[in-house]
């Protein structure tokens, strides 16, 4: 499958954005209400910039219901590991 294609079948699957912005204003205080946009760049996930109050958060939502992030989410915890490691010693 070439890229383009991917690309296809990826923005045919999209999310809908209201559910997004829905999910967003639910779990932000309702202090200021969350702009949400969709970042492009994503292939091989969905991508969305939530913008909240001053901050920037990034939401990404897997194509294939049952996938996970459970390995980056390792390897992050790994890193965070390694780096406290090294600055207790």
């Amino acid at each position: 499958m070439t890229s383009k294609e991917l690309e296809a079948n990826v923005q045919k699957d999209m999310p809908d954005i209201r559910v997004i912005e829905q999910l967003a204003t639910s779990l932000f205080p309702r202090s200021y209400r969350p702009c949400v946009e969709r970042v492009e760049e994503g292939v091989s996930t969905y991508v969305y910039r939530i913008y909240f109050a001053n901050e920037q958060f990034y939401l990404r939502i897997l194509p294939e219901i049952g996938d996970s992030f459970a390995p980056e989410v390792y390897v992050h915890l790994r890193y965070m590991c390694i780096g406290s490691c090294e600055k207790s010693r």
